[in-house]
Parts: structure tokens; C-alpha cells; sequence
């Protein structure tokens, strides 16, 4: 589905421009009007050294604030903007954990990574089995590149969390229900965890024909001959594409042509699996890894013809999976079709771990001017920006896990200062003014060393300013216009994937955005250290 580009004037972060207090216009730098308008909407997280005894409750507080914009969403996206940030992880898990404890509205978790190897972590948090035994096994499904994305030790801790929390909601619910039949079946109240993304081309196409091997071999051996045309430039998705992107639009016609009949026969075959034994997540599984394949081979194939379409193929991919799972949550089990749906928002909200550049609204960006749209703006669009809660994730310094290139073994980087006037640097600006708010708040005393080498009193000149949430939607109200003005202004944006080019880094990782639009709040972690693999 192709959104709607809005026009560049457009206000698409729902931001009420009338309730926005006028004051007379200042002769200032707009980069520091901007610093000063993220202090007046924000809360203060943590500052460096703050030792006193609330610390923790007022860090707890901002956060379940948070939480509480979130409570009858459909959907919450938790961002980043690099893939190798330990605190990302740890922030979004804590997040995700006062969700699924403090609200009834979500059992979903979402992730930026592929099917097959995210539902194996499925398998081994949910209470109906799985082939490992402890998360590590599970864990290295993860085994192609960037594997330290997922099996890294935050993400190990939180899957455990979950497999302990889905063992005590079954315990608690111990629920049970009589179907026309009279018999008892055991109502699924496990949390999950899925992947939405597409880089699994040849990883589900196993999966799908493991699954039909047991419930369709007649399929089974039909799906695995037309499969057989994705195999002619060996088994390496990127020679696919490559391949294939050479043949010609006709030819990648008849091939998505071919791919849509293997995905609509196993649409079509899922009540009699359900009556042969399948659970819903089996049947779930294999029409999304028939979807996989499908949307697989149109991205690497047009990965190699230019411009944007590879982008857009595969958030659209993303954008499809949020919609077949939130359907499926809210359907009968084929064994029970008559039965009454469940309500769209019954605890089955969906919490997106994905980077910034894809839950970010894209109409609030360079590249979506350019034609490029996103997960986050079609998710806005879909359900209306209401029921859709964005919050990103951003740093100024520290350390970073990434890789030189694509399929280059991980190291561990220090990351650059940001670029001037970037919203990289003006939010280091407003973690300085509000580290230094706080400290004329409290005593010296409340202050111990950055490092931990001393007690002494932190200096104010310290480069480590305030982590800090800065929610738009509820707080804009508390700036001024110029302020206003000048955060809505687009200006850089630094974004890091997998690969991090410091030689080339203007190029590389930075896109001109309008943060407020883009992001229904921001928390901002100004000192940073890498993900541990």
C-alpha cells in the first residue's frame, strides 16, 4: 500500500500549535532556542554522579509517565538510532516490562529481525514447548551477521524475563473453556515475540517446507518445486537479487506471480492443519514465512535496481507483518470459527523494537520528500495517529558495537562528537542545561565523580549532561513559540545501523528530520556504552 505524501508544511506529530503559549520574538540562536524548548518539555532521568536518595523513584517516575501515554494504543515503537547501544536494549526491555506489568493493552512483542530466528525465541519463552533448554540455545538461531543485534546479554536477560513472566500468567490464569464439543482447551495467554523483517529468504522457505512436510507433503513437494527458480545463483540472497535484477521486470512479474500462489494455498489450507494438529502460532508461522519468501525475493532483486524501492519493499513487509499479526490476535483459531472475535485492543497491543529510521514518521524527513515512505508512517496512517505512540531512542557519545561494512566482523567504536547544529548536539546542549539545572537544584554533596575514582563534587563543566524524555505530544504546551519554532525546524539527525562509516560520517549517518514530527516523545541517553555480544 502506497501512503499519501504530506505536504512539506504538514504537521504530522499531532502537536496542537494553538495551545502553544506566545511570547515576544528573541534576537537568539535558534539552536539555542531549540536546547532551551527541549528543557521546557522535558523530565530529567538521570544526571551524572546524582547520588540522592530519590534518584531512582524520579528516573521510575518519568518512565511509567511514559507508560501511562501509551495505555489503550494499539501500537508502541521503541526506537534507537544505532543498533549497538547497550542502553537502548536496557532502556526499551525496561520499558517493554512496565508495559506488559503496568497496563493490560499488550502481549506483542515485535523486533527488527527475522522470522525464523525470532520465533525460535518464541518457542522458548511461551509455556507450549520448545527444543532448548536455556536461552543461549535459543539464542543461536542468531547466527548470521549482525548477529550481536539480538544475541547480545541484555537481550538474553530479557527473554528470560519473559519466559518467567508467560510461566506466571499461566499460573495465574489456569483458565480453561468449553468448545462446541464439550471438550477443554487451554486459553494461549503466553506474551510473544516475533520478527517482522525480510532477510530470511531462504531460512523460511526451509521453515514453510518443514511445516508442510507434516501437515501437506502433497503441497509440501509443490511448494519446494516452484522454490527451485530462487536457487539458480546458488543459495546467497544478495547473488539473487543480483541475478535476478538482470532478467527484467517481466520475469520478476512471473516469479512474485509464483511466490503469491505458494503464499494463498497456505492461507487456504490453514483450518484443515488446524484440524490435523496445528497450533495457531505453527499456523501464524507458516503463512508469515510464505511471506518471507515473497517479499524476500522482491527486495533483493530490487535492491539492485536504484532509488528508494528496496527501502519501501521491505517497510512495507514490516508494515504487512503489524497488520497479519494484530488480525490474527483478534480472530477465532480455525477450530473455532464461530466464535465471537475478541476486541481489537483486548491485550493484544504490539510493542515495535525497531531503529529510528523506521519508526520514525518518514513525511517528517529529507528521504520522505524524496518518495520514501516508512513503518512508522504507515502505521499512523493505518490506525490513526492516536492508537500509535513513537518513542525514539538517542545519544551523543560513548561507544558503540558496529561493523566497518556489511558482513565485517564486529568492533567496538567510539563515536564521534555530533556535527554543530545538528539535534544530536542541541539535545547534548539541553542534557547540559538541565544536568546543570538539577545540580543548582541540590547540594554539592548530592554529587559524587563521573568515573567513581573520587568523592568529590562533580564539576559543572563535566561533558556528561542529563539523560533526559522529552514528550511532545503532552508537553509542547510548556514552550514558547520561538521555541517551538525552532524544534520543529529540521535540522540532522544522526542515524547508525549495523555499519558505522566515521570517515564519511555527514554522508553516511545523517538525515534531516523534524523531531517533534517525526516521534511522539524522545528519551535522549547522553553518554552511551556498546552492546556486549
Amino acid at each position: 500500500m502506497e501512503p499519501n505524501h504530506s505536504e512539506s508544511g504538514e504537521a504530522v506529530s499531532g502537536i496542537d500549535a494553538s495551545a502553544i503559549r506566545n511570547t515576544s520574538n528573541r534576537a537568539e540562536d535558534p539552536t539555542e532556542v531549540a536546547a532551551q524548548g527541549f528543557v521546557d518539555c522535558s523530565e530529567t532521568l538521570q544526571v551524572p554522579g546524582w547520588e540522592t536518595k530519590n534518584a531512582d523513584a524520579v528516573r521510575r517516575r518519568a518512565l511509567e509517565e511514559l507508560v501511562d501515554e501509551c495505555r489503550g494504543k494499539k501500537v508502541v515503537c521503541l526506537g534507537e538510532s544505532t543498533h549497538g547501544t547497550k542502553e537502548f536494549y536496557e532502556i526499551r526491555a525496561e520499558l517493554t516490562q512496565l508495559l506488559l506489568e503496568n497496563t493490560h493493552d499488550f502481549r506483542i512483542v515485535l523486533a527488527e529481525a527475522s522470522w525464523p530466528e525470532a520465533y525460535r525465541i518464541n518457542q522458548y519463552i511461551g509455556t507450549q514447548g520448545s527444543v532448548d533448554n536455556n536461552v543461549e540455545s535459543a539464542a543461536d538461531a542468531f547466527c548470521g551477521f549482525p548477529k550481536w543485534m539480538w544475541k547480545n546479554r541484555t537481550m538474553l536477560q530479557f527473554w528470560d524475563w519473559l519466559k518467567q513472566k508467560n510461566a506466571s500468567r499461566a499460573r495465574d490464569a489456569n483458565v480453561s473453556d468449553e468448545n462446541d464439543k464439550g471438550l477443554l482447551h487451554s486459553v494461549d495467554t503466553d506474551i510473544k515475540f516475533f520478527g517482522m523483517d525480510l532477510y530470511s529468504l531462504f531460512t523460511s522457505q526451509a521453515k514453510l517446507l518443514e511445516f508442510l512436510d507434516i501437515y501437506d507433503p502433497e503441497l509440501s513437494a509443490l511448494v519446494n518445486a516452484r522454490y527451485e527458480q530462487l536457487h539458480r545463483f546458488g543459495n546467497d540472497a544478495n547473488a539473487y537479487g543480483h541475478g535476478s535484477a538482470q532478467e527484467g521486470e517481466a520475469a520478476g512479474a512471473r516469479t512474485q506471480e509464483t511466490l503469491t500462489a505458494t503464499l494463498a494455498d497456505v492461507q487456504r489450507g490453514c483450518a484443515e492443519y488446524a484440524l490435523l494438529g496445528a497450533s495457531a502460532d505453527e499456523l501464524l508461522s507458516a503463512t508469515q514465512n510464505a511471506e518471507c519468501v515473497l517479499s524476500g525475493e522482491e527486495y533483493y532483486r530490487r535492491q539492485y535496481t536504484g532509488d528508494h524501492v528496496g527501502w519501501n519493499t521491505r517497510d512495507q513487509h514490516m508494515t504487512a507483518t503489524v497488520l497479519r499479526i494484530a488480525e490474527h490476535f483478534t480472530k477465532p483459531h480455525p477450530l473455532h470459527a464461530g466464535a465471537v472475535p475478541e476486541p481489537s485492543n483486548h491485550g493484544n497491543g504490539i510493542i515495535i523494537w525497531a531503529h529510528n529510521s523506521h519508526v520514525g514518521d518518514c513525511r517528517a524527513t529529507a528521504p520522505g520528500q524524496r518518495g520514501e515512505w516508512n513503518l512508522g508512517q504507515m502505521l499512523r496512517q493505518t490506525f490513526g495517529h492516536d492508537a500509535v505512540h513513537t518513542i525514539g531512542l538517542g545519544t551523543h557519545g560513548g561507544e558503540l558495537t558496529a561493523a566497518p561494512s556489511w558482513g565485517a566482523p564486529c568492533r567496538t567504536y567510539s563515536l564521534s562528537p555530533p556535527l554543530p547544529g545538528s539535534l544530536d548536539e542541541i539535545l547534548h546542549r539541553t542534557a547540559i542545561l538541565l544536568s546543570h539545572r538539577q545540580r543548582g537544584a541540590c547540594t554539592p554533596e548530592a554529587f559524587v565523580d563521573v568515573q567513581g575514582e573520587h568523592s568529590r563534587a562533580v564539576d559543572a563543566t563535566s561533558t556528561a549532561g542529563a539523560d533526559f524524555v522529552v514528550r511532545f505530544r503532552s508537553r509542547m504546551h510548556a514552550c514558547t513559540t520561538d521555541e517551538q519554532d525552532a524544534m520543529l525546524h529540521p535540522r540532522l539527525e544522526r542515524m547508525i545501523g549495523v555499519c558505522y562509516v566515521k570517515e564519511d560520517e555527514k554522508e553516511s549517518h545523517y538525515v534531516q528530520c523534524s523531531l517533534p514530527q517525526q516521534f511522539d516523545a524522545w528519551i535522549h541517553l547522553d553518554v552511551t556504552s556498546a552492546v556486549e555480544p
